[in-house]
């Protein structure tokens, strides 16, 4: 397909989240036209207000299920480019794995349904899916370190939810919804040869400012987990606890944009991951902060211990998006160093 440009408009599902929050804002410095899909008119009117320098060029629109067969049709009228980030989100849920799986299912089935009836103009459709779509995250310490490229797809997380149905583990049901969404997106493509072409982004852990909308104020989603490092109590036996690899969530918003308006982008699965990640890696920036509390663990900054850590890691190979989108990644260090400023200026730390 042809390059989309400026001026463009695109609809941008799960629009109030992390990633959500930073893609529009990256769409609108770049002249695109964004049009939001979020669950309450308080999610769309906060997410314009963030934009006050693009408000003619934001509306929303209110998709309270996207497991609703017509979720999506009034909201892709007129819209150029689909981003889908929207999927459920609940790892901790005690029902059984189609709880969470066909949901995911669901959202990606009934936007790319919509287009196809409603929105001719479409020329491209990104689908955000996950490192859990190659193999099962959470799970800790592996054998020996382990290279995943786009050409894996996590079998185990799929194969586990129907042996163990509702006691499988919140990793295994996340990791499954993520593999059945994006081959849902995959299989609309290859069954019903759609006027459009896709992209799937396989993102790592996240890391990076946090804009996203939240009821209570403080910091939701995956950022959440980095708090505890600003604070005393980590051990120093969660230091070498790993995150496996990270990608900052403004070098996600970057590849979106380049999906969008690279030809070359079209019909590519490609991952988005800088670096690894662990415990400890959080912790020595930490120690780097001025004026936090007495007694926060300031890790072990010995480039060799840094090294090491970094070599049992598993690694999750993100050179495509270098070489298809030109993304250059930002470094960990200064990734964290964002993330932890941002947290500590929405809490007060």
């Amino acid at each position: 397909m042809p390059a989309l440009t400026p001026g463009s408009l695109v609809l941008v599902t799960g629009a109030s989240g992390f990633m959500g929050t930073h893609t529009v804002g990256t769409l609108l410095d770049a002249g695109f036209a964004v049009r939001a899909a979020v669950r309450s008119a308080d999610k769309g009117e906060h997410l314009k207000a963030e934009f006050p320098a693009h408000a003619e060029r934001v509306s929303y629109a209110i998709v309270p299920d996207m497991s609703e067969p017509t979720a999506y049709d009034a909201a892709v009228v007129g819209v150029d480019a689909v981003v889908h980030l929207a999927s459920p989100t609940d790892l901790m849920t005690p029902g059984p794995p189609s709880v969470i799986i066909q949901p995911a299912i669901d959202g990606v089935v009934n936007v790319l349904s919509a287009v196809q009836r409603f929105a001719p103009t479409v020329q491209r459709v990104v689908q955000m899916s996950s490192v859990g779509a190659i193999a099962t995250v959470g799970k800790g310490s592996v054998p020996e370190p382990v290279t995943y490229t786009e050409a894996d797809w996590n079998t185990e997380a799929l194969e586990i939810c129907e042996k163990e149905g509702a006691a499988a583990g919140p990793n295994f049901k996340y990791s499954a919804s993520k593999i059945a969404a994006e081959k849902a997106f995959w299989d609309f493509i290859a069954e019903r040869k759609p006027h459009w072409d896709g992209v799937a982004l396989i993102p790592t852990y996240c890391v990076g400012p946090s804009n996203g909308f939240s009821a209570t104020g403080g910091v939701a989603g995956p950022i959440a987990m980095v708090v505890p490092f600003l604070q005393p109590g980590i051990p120093d036996q969660a230091l070498a606890n790993s995150f496996d690899n990270f990608i900052d969530v403004r070098d996600v918003a970057l590849a979106i944009l380049k999906s969008l308006t690279l030809p070359q982008a079209g019909g590519e699965r490609i991952i988005l991951s800088a670096d690894t990640l662990f415990g400890n890696d959080f912790a020595v920036v930490a120690g780097t902060l001025p004026n936090l509390p007495t007694g926060i663990n300031k890790g072990n900054a010995d480039p060799a211990y840094r090294a090491s850590l970094a070599a049992s890691s598993v690694v999750y190979d993100g050179h495509k998006a270098e070489r298809v989108l030109g993304i250059t990644y930002r470094k960990r260090d200064e990734s964290i160093k964002d993330t932890f400023k941002a947290i500590r200026a929405k809490l007060a730390i």
